[in-house]
């Protein structure tokens, strides 16, 4: 069984930032994810996690959806992605922290 100190170290293995992943924390564990009776293809009461249903997909999910999120640029065309990412680190948002859900949950 994959503990929440092993989960950080996959997404660190597959250059994902653990700050974000750890801003997450207290929304995953506010969820009961120890039912022995969901499938993969749960949803978790989120549509659009249906279509993550490996672990591999996930990670991959969470990895673009930063990446996405941090092409920021103002007006004059400069990137905003350092304070993108401090935003990110404080609050990843419930896309975020829903596929993070999802992703723990099928490691497990």
């Amino acid at each position: 069984m994959t503990t929440w100190e092993d989960f950080k170290f996959i997404c660190f293995s597959q250059e994902i930032d653990t700050e974000v992943i750890e801003a997450c924390k207290d929304f995953v564990h506010e969820h009961n994810l120890d039912s022995k009776y969901r499938s993969v293809k749960d949803d978790l009461g989120y549509a659009e996690l249906r279509d993550i249903d490996s672990v591999a997909k996930g990670l991959e999910e969470i990895k673009d959806t930063i990446f996405y999120a941090l092409e920021v640029y103002d007006k004059i065309g400069k990137s905003r992605a350092k304070q993108q990412l401090k935003k990110l680190k404080k609050d990843p948002g419930k896309y975020i922290k829903r596929i993070v859900l999802k992703t723990y949950w099928l490691s497990r």
